[in-house]
């Protein structure tokens, strides 16, 4: 009884990751919505994608967070706009390798999940390696986001925190959605 409960709860766990992590680990561009690794308060995924390109969609938005918008909004200079985009490439040639591991973790994990008798030590380790690659990418996506407040000016970045913080309001309050 024991042994069956155990495998229950590592099964749930993993199905939790297989669940939570499926949009995320798919990586830029493999997604219906475009592509853009999503920088937000919540990692990957956890918001329209920052460094998305501008004039393409980013996983929550038409242009990403880091469109044509954001470049109004924080009416940023050229040189703004190249050291964003450089911020972007760099975030991304860190987070693909990664994505890719993600992968094929969830492929592993679902091979060993759909077998006879999964061993929960194989399922809990593979779990486990999903979880420490997640955090990788949410790290990468935190220093690309202080690296791009670093290139704002003192009233760019207040306004740029102004619209995270709009942004969080929607994104929690369903009541503020149409504004």
């Amino acid at each position: 009884m024991f042994r069956k409960m155990k495998v229950l709860a590592v099964l749930s766990i993993a199905a939790l990751v297989l669940a939570g992590g499926t949009a995320w680990a798919q990586g830029p561009g493999s997604g219906p919505q475009g592509p853009g690794p999503g920088i937000g308060p919540g990692g990957p995924g956890g918001g329209p994608g920052l460094f998305a390109e501008a004039g393409r969609p980013g996983r929550m938005g038409r242009h990403g967070f880091f469109g044509r918008r954001l470049i109004r909004a924080l009416d940023l200079s050229e040189e703004q706009i190249e050291q964003a985009r450089q911020i972007r490439e760099n975030t991304r040639e860190q987070v693909q390798p990664l994505a890719e591991t993600s992968r094929a973790l969830r492929q592993e994990l679902r091979t060993a999940l759909e077998g006879e008798s999964p061993s929960p030590e194989a399922v809990g380790s593979i779990v486990i390696s999903l979880h420490q690659n997640r955090q990788q990418v949410r790290d990468l996506h935190q220093q690309a986001l202080t690296d791009f407040e670093a290139i704002l000016t003192p009233e760019q970045l207040e306004r740029f925190q102004q619209l995270q913080e709009r942004r969080q309001d929607r994104r929690f309050n369903p009541r503020h959605r149409g504004n």
